[in-house]
């Protein structure tokens, strides 16, 4: 079910405030949701239609990227057929056919939020931020692709919010995060009435604090962008205690891959074992192993002992290393084979 209205629906009451503080006017979109409200049953999209969204009376939209002129792309809008009536079934249609004609995905949102304002918002680096979607991107999609996947992910987390916060429409709940970020987390608001209650609202908003944490941690918990071990040694200089965290995990899953151990197998023990079934490994070799399970440990259930150390954490990185290599070649092919 969702929640009861809550803080972002007092940052969507003041929308019109923050703009006339930001801009020196009060922006009355409503005059544009009339202008262009028949555009979606047409199944056409024409140059006037793009005037009417920009209108320069009540907003300034040159600030979401360039907008063509009607010579440049009047053509390309009278041969489509826009089919914005079945949206957001159709969506990626719609959104390739339009990116192809503006080639840039801020007024591609622009068009969409004033068609169909129940399923589309504007994207815009406030919204980004807030949302922490900013760094969003997947190298496998290729880099012409990336505006289309990250507006796709900024909609999908708009639409979950829009539910969970219960707002009507998409476009309400984008211009309430624009209101949050600019207003309150940059503290243009700071000093009104109920600033302090909103700002509280916000630290307190689990459900925003999900899709924060997630797409913040997007790619750095992609393994195709970066390894695990990678990222223990990427954070080893700033956060020691995740780092070792992360690596111990890494030495446990070698090791018990590079034995055949179980899971629930103790890894002191599988460790232990490893060395006396193997006296030929080097002696330094078979010390860095037991020294990384006491930093594994150590790391995994911190408690009275000393804090882990820098040195600590990249030894056992090392040791994550030398087993992952031991791993490759015993996983190898046989030159004959």
């Amino acid at each position: 079910m969702p929640e009861q209205k809550d803080y972002l629906h007092a940052c969507l009451e003041l929308y019109s405030d923050l703009t006339e503080i930001l801009y020196g006017r009060r922006q009355d979109i409503k005059r544009i949701e009339n202008a262009t409200a028949k555009v979606r049953s047409s199944r056409q999209l024409t140059y006037e239609d793009i005037e009417k969204i920009l209108n320069r009376g009540v907003w300034n939209a040159d600030m979401f990227g360039y907008w063509p002129k009607r010579q440049e792309i009047e053509p390309i809008l009278r041969s489509t057929d826009w089919d914005f009536w079945n949206l957001p079934k159709k969506e990626k249609r719609a959104v390739a056919d339009l990116y192809s004609v503006f080639r840039q995905i801020e007024p591609v949102s622009v068009v969409l939020r004033f068609v169909v304002p129940e399923k589309y918002g504007i994207i815009s680096p406030p919204v980004e931020k807030v949302l922490g979607i900013n760094s969003f991107g997947s190298h496998r999609a290729g880099l012409e692709n990336l505006p289309l996947e990250k507006y796709l992910a900024y909609l999908s987390d708009l639409r979950y919010l829009k539910n969970q916060k219960g707002f009507k429409r998409v476009a309400d709940l984008d211009m309430a995060l624009w209101v949050l970020q600019m207003g309150v987390l940059e503290e243009r608001l700071k000093g009104s009435e109920g600033y302090e209650a909103l700002y509280e609202g916000f630290r307190q908003d689990a459900k925003l604090r999900e899709i924060r944490v997630r797409n913040l941690t997007r790619r750095l918990f992609d393994e195709s962008v970066m390894s695990r071990l990678e990222l223990a040694e990427a954070l080893v200089a700033t956060d020691v205690r995740t780092a070792g965290q992360i690596a111990g995990i890494e030495f446990e899953r070698s090791m018990k891959q590079l034995v055949g151990a179980i899971p629930d197998d103790v890894l002191g023990k599988v460790v232990d074992e490893f060395c006396q079934d193997h006296p030929s490994l080097d002696i330094e070799f078979q010390l860095s192993c037991k020294m990384a399970v006491k930093t594994r440990n150590r790391a995994m259930h911190p408690g009275r002992t000393p804090a882990l150390t820098r040195q600590e954490v990249e030894r056992l990185i090392a040791a994550v290393r030398e087993v992952e290599q031991m791993l490759e070649r015993t996983q190898a092919p046989s030159p004959d084979s």
